[in-house]
């Protein structure tokens, strides 16, 4: 069964729920076919179903060290349902839905991914006000009845295989499902802490952080399209960013890409030296460039008229 990251580009649509025993249908994911779910949805506040389907609430989970808790599929739609994500991850042990609009699947969880107190899960879904799914760093899980298990035996390191990352521009097959990346260049980390791509249209804003404070407000830096890849670049995400029409791009986790047209609040980089450290994971891709952090964004912007210039860091 295939466990690398299936790429949605921009928003995918999955029927919201507005009773008490709703159906939703969707199309794709990890069991590749169509699949029904219906669940008891709660008429007061947001909150966490105890079922989804044939699925059974978990509990919420953080992400795993220096890599995803769950690193199957996934997928970010601003209509994200946990309907829609049971769909969509069809065919494995896990589902967890983050951010309130992101998706992933997975048989097990990544090393260093642990238990959370339930109400750090405090994010309402994009697509259904009335589910939670997750927040910042924190994953509402479900997983299929058979496999229901206490969350204290629940964190295991993953083993990878190989399968098929499927993209707009066509389909590669790569090994994923580790948190150590194999790069496909040996060379070493340019002295710069970031990849200059001047060259190519695209100036370099900086080190951008995710949330992080409780003070900070919720979502992503930038809200558009996701790609994933194993061997990710700046370059590639660059052009990634570009087909899909949007002005900024960055990437993270060093196999992730994310584009979207403006900075969240509170979100734009520092301009210093030092708030470049915390993006210093490999590019999956090459290992000569860096490609964000833990929730740190390598952040490019496209250039408008004019010179083409990276920030000065001082």
């Amino acid at each position: 069964m295939p466990v690398t990251m299936v790429v949605v580009a921009g928003p995918t649509t999955f029927p919201t729920t507005s009773t008490s025993t709703p159906t939703s249908t969707s199309t794709g994911g990890g069991g590749g076919g169509v699949t029904t779910t219906t669940s008891s949805v709660p008429t007061g506040g947001p909150s966490d179903p105890a079922t989804i389907g044939t699925w059974s609430y978990l509990g919420c989970q953080t992400e795993a060290t220096n890599t995803r808790a769950l690193s199957g599929p996934a997928f970010a739609s601003d209509t994200m349902t946990l309907e829609g994500c049971a769909s969509f991850c069809s065919g494995y042990k896990y589902f967890g839905t983050e951010w309130s609009r992101e998706c992933y699947c997975g048989n097990t969880f990544n090393a260093g991914s642990v238990v959370a107190p339930a109400s750090d899960c405090s994010y309402t879904c994009s697509g259904n006000s009335l589910q939670l799914c997750g927040a910042g760093l924190r994953l509402s899980v479900y997983t299929v009845n058979s496999n229901v298990v206490s969350q204290s035996s629940s964190s295991t390191t993953s083993t990878s295989t190989t399968g098929t990352t499927t993209s707009p521009t066509g389909t590669t097959t790569s090994p994923t499902g580790t948190s150590t990346t194999t790069s496909s260049s040996t060379t070493s980390p340019s002295p710069l802490p970031f990849k200059d791509l001047t060259s190519s249209g695209f100036a370099f804003l900086g080190c951008a952080p995710e949330e992080r404070r409780a003070t900070d407000g919720p979502g992503r830096v930038l809200s558009g399209s996701v790609l994933g890849d194993d061997t990710m670049t700046n370059e590639k995400c660059i052009a990634y960013c570009t087909s899909q029409s949007y002005a900024y791009a960055g990437t993270e986790w060093t196999r992730e890409c994310w584009c979207g047209n403006s900075v969240a609040p509170g979100r734009v980089p520092q301009k210093t030296v030092a708030s470049l450290a915390a993006c210093n994971f490999k590019c999956g891709g090459d290992a000569g460039e860096f490609c964000g952090g833990d929730a740190w964004l390598s952040l490019y912007k496209a250039c408008g008229t004019g010179a083409c210039v990276n920030v000065q860091f001082t």
